[in-house]
């Protein structure tokens, strides 16, 4: 298990340097929800994690939506769960989220899946005169499956590998990103975590154009 976890260590390393050193565009390294093309999935999927303005990367209590908050939090969950959640939003916007987690108790480790969706219907199409001759919706879909896995006691990492799906009027986008994640547990009440989301090649439109995707990095205890 310990050169297992040196592995990890320098894989985690690894990304951070590329993330950080590949491009000179990389200044806005950090998801921004005016560039992002999956803004959505910051949106939070519990009471909880809204509670806390979804700035959650290391909490255990209450298991708040492990699977999207730190993939290698779902390690530490004992039961099967099942997750569900609709959020209210104003003017034409849905929001929806549904998971299931499945643990390996012996190993300590767990594995599960989701969706989450995001919609804005009624979008109105207009002339140059301001003449409405129709209307569309914006539908964007990711389905996901995640891994996590304590290697010690108090240490655990988990990888989220995500496809998404995006269908705004008559174009289409598909695209791939993955989350990884880890913690570090000294004390019972201390849990220090680390994790990168949406980390990943860019967002393809079946017009050609690419978006690159902007991952957002948590760190906190």
């Amino acid at each position: 298990r310990e050169k297992l976890l040196q592995k990890w260590y320098i894989f985690c390393i690894g990304v951070l340097l590329a993330i950080f050193s590949s491009h000179g565009e990389n200044k806005k390294f950090m998801a921004d929800p005016l560039r992002s093309t999956l803004s959505y999935l910051r949106l939070p999927v519990s009471a909880r994690v809204a509670a806390l303005g979804g700035a959650v990367s290391s909490n255990m209590k209450g298991y708040p939506a492990f699977s999207t908050v730190n993939p290698a939090l779902i390690s530490k969950i004992p039961l099967i769960k099942f997750e569900i959640s609709k959020p209210i939003l104003t003017l034409d916007r849905k929001h929806f989220f549904v998971s299931g987690l499945y643990p390996f108790t012996k190993y300590e480790a767990a594995i599960g899946a989701g969706w989450i969706n995001y919609t804005i219907d009624e979008i109105e199409e207009r002339t140059n005169n301001g003449v409405l001759i129709g209307k569309f919706s914006d539908q964007e879909n990711t389905f996901f499956v995640n891994y996590g896995m304590s290697i010690l006691t108090n240490i655990g990492v988990g990888l989220t590998a995500k496809y998404h799906m995006q269908s705004l009027y008559k174009t289409k986008a598909r695209g791939l990103s993955c989350d990884i994640g880890c913690f570090y547990q000294p004390l019972e009440i201390l849990t220090i975590a680390f994790v990168c989301h949406s980390l990943g090649p860019k967002f393809k439109w079946d017009t050609g154009h690419a978006e690159r995707l902007y991952p957002g990095f948590r760190f906190g205890t």
